[in-house]
Formats: structure tokens, C-alpha cells, sequence
């Protein structure tokens, strides 16, 4: 990006020309994990630090801008003793530069070829970076050969500067050209119940079928993307939606963008491995996945979590001990105290997994009282406990017809 334009973006706070990555070329092997945070979110560092430390792929970095009055005491003191983390904070408000300028700071002093974006708040298990990047290379060599295929049965069939050419057009036989990859499925984590859901974007039936594509090229806290990709389209400077501007302008220059599903695994309980847990709480920088909705019959309208509910993924726990302290923090009683003042406010419902887990037995316990009365006058039903209600099919579907949805639901970043 233009160092005169970083540089005027943070009030000369950056100085682009001082501020460089260690290395000068980008490393081949190298993953910069990026992540923009604040001095509010304090109480999310360590956690940060262990999912990155995590990771089983050998050549990484981490690198973390920060804004706010303090720097970070836990990051401060790591960054002293881990030459992997690259630690920056900047003496101004702490929401005073937007998300995507921050991204774009963080790239900026990035060393690796490869960038992956981490929240500070969300779980990435200890194979997430090798099953992203593996995939996104794989899917790169499939293009490539499908390509290669094309061009020899007839070469006039590609325009110039699209496609793979774009690709091949910055690739000097070291580097990678511009790609993207990122998951349409991935796990969901309330905090507050420690919670966890599952989502698959194309087939939750919460969310709009006119929206889809917002949610799965959205949510940028499990992109993964080539160098050269943030040198071709730079994040907007704005602190919502910058994730799914920049990859719609890549899109629209044929970039290639993969969408990764979740592997299966290998615990009975689960039919999928935990890679990425996307959490919801009171600090919350996004506004989770969820859809807007009325409630039938009531006309409430209601924000209802989207996913199905399923336990705890074993990838993900190693990280619950700082999980928990995080949610026994004094900072995040706090936070939760100023939402729920917030939310008294307002008329508007809030089904989290728990809660809409209730709601699912309610609405399958009154299907099936309606519908089994009319046999079997005076019989008393059994109450299927509600941690059961989101595998069950039927209660899934139910609770689409006891919910009307509006005509959107917003897609949050």
C-alpha cells in the first residue's frame, strides 16, 4: 500500500518507511497471522497468543496491531521473549482507526507470503493454518491443470489479465500469485454458556437464500489469502463490512476465492472436526450469526442464533482453561452488565444456542401435542431434553415454521 497513504491515515501515528517487515521479501514457507486489536479487549490476548503458539505448522509469525490508551501488559511482555510476534500499539483511540486500515498495517509489516487473519477472541485449533493453506494450494494446483488443459485445446479460449493469467502474471517462479481461500462452514461459541453450534452456510435454513453469498464470502475472521492478493486490492478503511468488499473486488478481477468445508472427524460424537470457533458475547466486535426474525403467531420480532448446537469439538479443549478465565474476568462481567442495560432497552428477543435450544423443544412439544392429541386423548408427553433438540431433524424444520423471518437478515461481519 502507498506509505505516504498509510502514514496520513493514522495521523503520521505509522511512519511506513521506518515501520517494515523484518525480512524485505516475503518469505516462501512464511504464514503472517494478522490481528487488529484494541486495549479493551485486553482480557483476549492470551488466548490470541495460545491459539497461535498452537499451530502445528513450523514457519509463522504473529503480527498484532493495537490501539488504545495502554499497550497490552501480556503481549508487551511476550513480544520481549518471542521474536515471532511482531507487537505494535499506537498511543490514540482505541476504535479511532478502522479495521480494514489496521488489517492493511498488519500486512504491511507482514513477512510471509501468506496471510491469515486470527480474532483475538475466536479458537483456532492447532491444525487450522495447515488444513487452510494446504487446501488453498491444492485448489490452486487443480485450476492450474484444469487451465493447462484448456489453453492446449484452444488458447484463444482465455481473455487477457483474468483467470489463472492473473495469477501467473505475479508469480516470479518464487512467489504465489492471488488467491483466497476461507470456510463456508465453521463452529459457532457463545461465550456466556460456553455454548458451542455448528453452521453450514448453504444449508442452515436461517439464512436467506438472497443472502447466502454475504455469509460465505463475508466473515473474515477465517480468511486466508496470498501476499500478493492484499497487493492487488487493499482493504477499505472502515471498521464493518471490509472483509467482504475486499474479497468482492477480488472476485471481481477473477481472483480465485476457494470455499473450504470442515473436515470430518474422528470422534463419534461429532461429524465434524473443530478448525475455527467463531464466538458471540457482550464484547463481541461483530454481531454473530444471526438471523432477524418475528415469532410465529406472537409478531415479536426476535434475533435468533443461527447454527444447530452440538458439544464441544476436541480440538478446541485445550483452550477452555483460558476460555473460562476470560469469562470469569471482572472486564467481561462488565461488558456483560453494559449489554444487558443496552438490551433493556429494547423490545427486541435474543435466542442464543441455549436458549434457542428451548425454543426448539417448545415448538416440537407443541407440534406433537396438537398432532398426537387428536389420537391419543388424555396421554402425557415425554419432554425430549432440549440439548437434543438441534441434531433432531424434524425439530430443526419446526423451528422454521414457528418462525417468520423477515425480509433480511443482516450479515455481519
Amino acid at each position: 500500500m502507498d506509505k505516504v497513504l498509510l502514514s496520513r491515515s493514522t495521523g503520521g501515528l505509522f511512519d511506513a518507511w521506518k515501520e517494515q517487515p523484518r525480512p524485505r521479501a516475503p518469505l516462501a514457507g512464511r504464514i503472517s497471522v494478522i490481528c487488529p486489536t484494541t486495549d479493551e479487549r485486553t482480557l483476549f490476548h492470551a488466548q490470541l497468543y495460545s491459539c497461535f503458539v498452537e499451530q502445528r505448522w513450523p514457519d509463522k509469525e504473529l503480527v498484532v496491531i493495537d490501539t488504545g490508551a495502554c499497550p497490552s501488559p501480556f503481549l508487551a511482555k511476550v513480544a520481549l521473549q518471542d521474536t515471532r510476534l511482531v507487537y505494535r500499539h499506537y498511543r490514540t483511540m482505541a476504535t479511532s482507526w478502522p479495521v480494514g486500515l489496521k488489517r492493511n498495517l498488519a500486512v504491511h509489516l507482514a513477512s510471509g507470503q501468506v496471510v491469515a487473519h486470527f480474532d483475538d477472541d475466536d479458537l483456532y485449533a492447532p491444525g487450522y493454518l495447515s488444513h487452510m493453506v494446504s487446501k488453498m494450494l491444492q485448489a490452486s494446483r487443480l485450476r492450474d491443470n484444469a487451465s493447462a488443459s484448456k489453453l492446449n485445446a484452444s488458447a484463444s479460449s482465455f481473455s487477457a489479465g483474468t483467470g489463472l493469467q492473473y495469477a501467473t502474471a505475479h508469480s516470479d517462479g518464487h512467489s504465489l500469485g492471488p488467491m483466497v481461500a476461507k470456510l463456508s462452514q465453521w463452529h459457532v461459541l457463545d461465550l456466556q454458556s460456553l455454548s458451542f453450534g455448528f453452521l453450514d452456510v448453504c444449508r442452515d435454513p436461517l439464512v436467506p437464500q438472497d443472502e447466502r453469498r454475504g455469509w460465505l464470502y463475508g466473515w473474515g475472521f477465517s480468511y486466508v489469502y496470498t501476499r500478493s492478493a492484499w497487493e492487488l486490492v487493499r482493504f477499505p478503511a472502515v471498521d464493518f463490512s471490509e472483509d467482504i468488499q475486499w474479497i468482492e473486488e477480488l472476485l471481481s478481477l477473477s481472483v480465485p476465492v476457494s470455499l473450504l468445508r470442515l473436515p470430518p472427524s474422528n470422534h463419534w460424537q461429532s461429524s465434524f472436526a473443530g478448525l475455527c470457533a467463531h464466538s458471540s458475547h457482550p464484547l463481541s466486535c461483530s454481531g454473530g450469526e444471526y438471523a432477524d426474525c418475528t415469532l410465529g403467531g406472537l409478531g415479536l420480532p426476535a434475533l435468533v442464533r443461527v447454527g444447530q448446537r452440538t458439544t464441544t469439538p476436541n480440538e478446541f479443549y485445550a483452550f477452555l482453561p483460558l476460555v473460562k478465565e476470560v469469562v470469569n474476568s471482572l472486564a467481561f462481567a462488565a461488558g456483560v452488565l453494559a449489554s444487558t442495560a443496552i438490551a433493556s432497552d429494547t423490545d427486541l428477543l435474543k435466542f442464543d444456542l441455549s436458549s434457542k435450544a428451548s425454543l426448539l423443544e417448545s415448538a416440537w412439544l407443541v407440534t406433537q401435542q396438537i398432532s398426537y392429541g387428536r389420537q391419543h386423548a388424555g396421554v402425557s408427553f415425554r419432554r425430549l431434553p432440549a440439548s437434543d433438540m438441534p441434531a433432531n431433524p424434524r425439530a430443526a424444520s419446526l423451528l422454521v415454521a414457528c418462525l417468520d423471518r423477515q425480509t433480511r437478515s443482516k450479515c455481519r461481519t
